[in-house]
């Protein structure tokens, strides 16, 4: 992959009967994936959805402005 790769090399997505049961599955599928090479927003993303206001159902885009998240 070139330094000027499409930021979306590949999409995740997941289905379940419910909201909850949803975002269990998306926890779970970015825990268990792993990306060599280029950098990625994978535990971004897993925190986003462990957040209280994720699983709440009440994030607004907004929501990310004020997201505390530091990557390690």
């Amino acid at each position: 992959i070139t330094p000027y790769f499409d930021p979306l090399v590949c999409k995740l997505v997941v289905t379940a009967p419910t909201r909850q049961e949803a975002i269990e599955r998306m926890i779970k599928a970015l825990s268990e994936s792993e990306v060599y090479g280029p950098p990625n927003n994978m535990a971004y993303l897993k925190a986003i959805c462990e957040s209280e206001v994720f699983k709440a159902g009440q994030a607004m885009t907004t929501y990310l402005d004020t997201f505390p998240f530091t990557p390690r």
